[in-house]
């Protein structure tokens, strides 16, 4: 048995390497064979076995590359003076890892507040409402009182019609107004609204029309204003410095109308200079004009104010027609009168006063003498200026028995005859070299 285990110990261990020779010349080595184990040996000799290999592990996933980095430009070291001007940009930062912070503690929810309890506006402002009235918006920019009076005036009588415009530019124009109902006999202002409201959307040249009740803002606003006053002793908010501005404006303008009224250039700009003039200042720039007999410029303010929105009244119209008589174009005052009357405004005393006078200065005696009868048939009471005006007319024209007569009936009126009466009376008996009465004229003129 030592013999047999001693010779598969011997085949098994390496020959060893002879000393180094003194030799000048190395000899290859000679090749080593493995001699084949016999039977008996193999059978006495076994491998150990190898292990089992270890459980597969889930591996985590590999971390996304990183991203190229440009390729250097190999020619850069050559372009000296390109990397001085334009230096290549700096490698991008390395990626920076995501860091897990804990997740911050749970905020326990406040509790929310008791809801309190509002105030109904509907409620409030319902003791503020005023019967009958109604507010419509959205109406055309050229929209005017009478159109709208017309249209709203199938459901009732109405009382007033409050047309409320932007007068800034012609183009923009707020367009809204208040309906105020009156009662009539078998039907009240609240109803008549309420059948306005019903018509709400309505197709009014072009628009659709906002109809609806009043909801009581201003009179709630009005009440406010009232009971500051009573409890602190004020007024109304402050206006802007925009209005401050505007009323300055105004004061300067009619002090230069009332103080230099010969520098028209003066009273032009600093009618230019106000930035919303209202009706006041447009029939002050009228008269201004009329005074001066300039009628092309009096018509064109008149509808410069029309192109503003802002509706002419009777002032406004009668000192139209002023600048008309003036220039003596009663053609042109006649047709202003018309325009006056297709708006619905009534003539004033003024304006008959001032027409008759237009006549009286172009000796159209009966054209004065009718607008004479017109405005006592209209009017009733007259007052001394016109009998003046209507007497001048007559003796104008030499018509000095008509004079009379009006003398007479302006004394039954229980009216003093102003002294252009006398003036005019003395003249017309010139004219006619009647000098008898024109003395008697004098002599009652002194007492």
């Amino acid at each position: 048995l030592s013999s047999g285990v001693a010779m598969p110990m011997q085949f098994l261990s390496l020959p060893t390497a002879p000393a180094a020779s003194p030799a000048p010349h190395l000899l290859p080595p000679k090749p080593f064979f493995l001699k084949p184990l016999s039977s008996s040996a193999s059978s006495s000799f076994r491998r150990p076995s190898q292990p089992p290999p270890p459980p597969h592990k889930p591996s985590s996933p590999p971390p996304p590359p990183p991203p190229p980095l440009p390729l250097p430009n190999p020619l850069s070291s050559k372009l000296w003076l390109s990397s001085k001007l334009s230096p290549p940009p700096p490698p991008p930062p390395p990626p920076r890892t995501r860091q897990q912070h804990p997740p911050p503690p749970p905020v326990k929810p406040e509790p929310e507040p008791e809801p309190e309890e509002e105030e109904d506006v509907d409620d409030v402002d319902e003791g503020f409402r005023q019967k009958g009235k109604v507010f419509v918006g959205n109406l055309p920019p050229r929209a005017r009182k009478a159109e709208v009076a017309d249209f709203f005036r199938q459901f009732g009588p109405l009382d007033k019609v409050e047309l409320v415009r932007a007068h800034d530019d012609p183009e923009r124009n707020a367009g809204f107004c208040f309906l105020y109902y009156a009662d009539a006999e078998g039907q009240a202002a609240e109803a008549a609204a309420e059948r306005a409201a019903e018509v709400d959307g309505v197709d009014f040249r072009g628009r659709s029309l906002t109809v609806r009740l009043d909801d009581g803002r201003k009179g709630r606003a009005r009440a406010e204003d009232r009971a500051r006053w009573v409890d602190h002793g004020q007024g109304k908010e402050p206006p802007s410095p925009w209005h401050h501005g505007r009323d300055e404006a105004c004061r300067e303008f009619r002090r230069v109308v009332e103080s230099r009224p010969e520098d028209w250039q003066a009273v032009v700009s600093a009618f230019e200079r106000i930035p919303k003039p209202s009706r006041r200042e447009f029939g002050l720039m009228i008269v201004y004009y009329a005074k001066r007999g300039d009628k092309h410029h009096a018509r064109a303010t008149f509808e410069n104010m029309r192109a503003r929105g802002i509706e002419p009244n009777a002032f406004v119209f009668t000192s139209l027609v002023h600048a008309y008589a003036v220039a003596r174009d009663m053609r042109g005052a006649l047709s202003c009168v018309e325009e006056m009357k297709a708006e619905g405004i009534e003539l004033t005393i003024v304006t008959y006063s001032i027409l008759i006078s237009g006549f009286g200065k172009i000796n159209d005696a009966q054209s004065a003498d009718n607008l004479f009868k017109e405005a006592k048939t209209n009017l009733g009471d007259l007052n001394g200026i016109i009998y003046s005006n209507i007497i001048h007319a007559h003796c104008q024209s030499g018509n000095m028995d008509r004079a009379e007569e009006l003398v007479r009936e302006m004394e039954e009126d229980g009216i003093d005859a102003p002294i252009d009466a006398y003036h005019s009376m003395m003249h017309g008996y010139t004219i006619i070299q009647d000098e008898k009465k024109c003395l008697i004229v004098f002599e009652r003129l002194k007492v």
